[in-house]
């Protein structure tokens, strides 16, 4: 680590400060960038629960028309004002979901077709409320107007299918928008956690490497030379920071003490006794400054030619003083950092576990949406069932209506065969008549001899004019009962013709509610799609939180290693930073 401590110290404190500056900024964007992916997912869900309630509100509309025209025969037991009523609710609720649709902004091909039910919806709901207004007072008119209403009906089912259509593309989009910003959120965070970790290890690696382990080797060396050990090897000669500095001075240290070391050999008297005493004042200085009192320098004097050697000392004494002052700067700056770090990581973390709470419920909520069209579904299909009865019922009463329609006709052909023998049974009063007036013409040729024969031709005259007088009565009769038969036949004839117009009728509900019943099990499918994508979020989020403890822990840890090192430090007592380093290493 060349150059001065202090710029490497800064230097290690800037790239500690920058990398927590860079992961918190990550996350803060990867958390909003998430938070709107999630919004928007949930206003298209809303937006397609919406369209979907306006979906069946234009099927109900057509129902509340159907039983309209229904409620006209009292047998039914449909009332028209209720039929109204529940219209009037069923378009209010169709037009409140399409101003809905109209008002969603974020997609222009949703807002393009959204718009496009304006026209269509308009003329349906006018349809409808016309042809209900008509059934009250002229029930043929309306059922006149029963076909322009299904063409209205078709245009907007056209139209609605095709914003469904477009919705349900921009939802799938959306989903897929969401499934990217969770990937690239994952990597971002993944990414800038463990460079930040690998940075961060990386500093403490140096620091140790590079400094701790320098001046330990350093401080066992000074103690080996203040024990007389001068063959000792001083390491770091070769640094050009204050570390190599304060080397050199112990490797000058250690030259002059070898050179003191010859001279005490030679000298003698009060020159011994000078050099006793600086060796004294060496050793002293040498056993404060093993013990790692770094304030203790040598005040006193030394004898001319070893005047050097003691500024040599206190010099390396006070670079190494500012030496560990550095370090302690490092220490504080690292410290800090890692503080920084597991703080920033603890935000992160309280944020994603909100972003999970909130995926969550989002989820639950869809749950309820999946089950709420789930069970339409269902009562879609009990809908479709029961129409099927209802048209198996009236397909039954048309077959006894044509039953009834062949009876009368038999009826009709049998009275007719009974006029004919009526007018056989005129025929013969009328010869029988003309036959007794022969008769009582010979019999008042014959005199008296034919009185008897007269008598027998006038009793024969008056039983065939009673004859003829009761095939008239017959005949009549039998008139009157033709024309009765007729008109059974024509009333029995219209209502197999109803009948068969009620059939058709309940054959097309019958289809319309078999495919709503299809429609909202599609509906469903895609909704439980749209849940399993939020299911996934879910999950990803609780993994980027066990992400978010993992990083805390690596920050923590490096807090340790920074508060080994400070107690390693805090076994030197530095000139006014004693308290500062004893009170770091606590």
């Amino acid at each position: 680590m060349p150059g001065s401590l202090s710029r490497s110290a800064a230097l290690v404190g800037v790239i500690i400060i920058l990398m927590v500056l860079f992961s918190g900024t990550v996350g803060l964007w990867s958390g909003h960038r998430q938070g709107q992916a999630l919004d928007r997912l949930q206003t298209a869900s809303e937006l397609m629960r919406n369209h979907m309630n306006g979906d069946m509100m234009h099927d109900a509309v057509r129902s509340d028309v159907l039983a309209a025209l229904a409620a006209r025969d009292p047998a039914s037991g449909i009332d028209l004002a209720a039929s109204e009523k529940d219209l009037t609710e069923h378009l209010a609720t169709l037009e409140e979901a399409m101003k809905r649709d109209q008002a969603y902004k974020d997609s222009p091909e949703v807002t393009e077709a959204a718009g496009g039910l304006a026209t269509p919806m308009a003329a349906y709901a006018e349809a409808a409320r016309r042809i209900v207004t008509t059934a009250r007072e002229n029930p043929p008119a309306a059922l006149g107007q029963l076909p322009d209403f299904f063409k209205q009906f078709a245009v907007l089912e056209e139209s609605m299918e095709k914003a469904s259509d477009t919705i349900s593309a921009h939802a799938a989009e959306l989903n897929g928008q969401a499934a990217s910003e969770r990937s690239l959120a994952v990597w971002m965070v993944g990414g800038s956690l463990l460079l930040s970790v690998l940075v961060t290890i990386g500093a403490a690696l140096a620091v140790r490497r590079y400094l701790v382990t320098p001046i330990l080797a350093l401080n066992g060396a000074m103690d080996r030379l203040a024990t007389g050990n001068l063959e000792t090897d001083v390491p770091s000669t070769g640094r050009k920071d204050e570390i190599g500095a304060m080397a050199g001075s112990v490797l000058r240290f250690r030259a002059e003490a070898i050179e003191r070391r010859r001279l005490e050999e030679e000298l003698q008297g009060e020159a011994r006794q000078a050099q006793t005493r600086m060796i004294q004042a060496l050793r002293d200085g040498l056993s404060a400054l093993a013990a790692g009192d770094l304030t203790r320098t040598l005040e006193q004097p030394f004898p001319a030619d070893y005047e050097p050697l003691r500024h040599n000392f206190n010099q390396a004494v006070g670079k190494l003083g500012d030496t560990l002052s550095g370090v302690n700067q490092v220490v504080s700056n690292i410290r800090t950092g890692s503080a920084e770090i597991a703080n920033a990581s603890n935000d992160l973390s309280r944020r994603t576990e909100q972003q999970a709470a909130a995926l969550e419920e989002t989820a639950a909520s869809m749950d309820q949406i999946t089950s709420s069209v789930r069970t339409s579904a269902a009562g879609a299909t009990r809908v479709s069932d029961s129409v099927g009865d209802a048209h198996q019922h009236a397909s039954e009463g048309g077959e006894v209506v044509a039953r009834a329609i062949a009876a009368m006709d038999a009826i009709e052909q049998s009275a007719d065969e009974i006029g004919q023998i009526v007018s056989v049974i005129d025929g013969i009063a009328f010869q029988t008549n003309l036959l007794a007036l022969n008769a009582g013409v010979e019999a008042a040729r014959a005199g008296d001899a034919g009185k008897g024969f007269a008598v027998v031709a006038n009793e024969v005259r008056a039983l065939a004019q009673r004859s003829a007088e009761a095939a008239k009565d017959i005949k009549r009769l039998i008139g009157v009962s033709s024309r009765q038969v007729g008109s059974g036949v024509e009333l029995v004839g219209q209502t197999g013709a109803a009948l068969e117009r009620i059939v058709g009728r309940v054959s097309e509900i019958r289809d319309l509610a078999t495919q709503m019943a299809s429609a909202a099990d599609t509906q469903a499918a895609a909704l439980g799609q749209v849940n399993q994508a939020v299911g996934e979020m879910d999950r990803t989020t609780q993994q980027n939180a066990a992400m978010v403890e993992e990083s805390t822990a690596a920050a923590r840890s490096l807090a340790d290693e920074a508060d080994q090192l400070a107690n390693l430090i805090a076994r030197f007592e530095l000139r006014g930073r004693s308290a500062g380093l004893r009170t770091l290493a606590a």
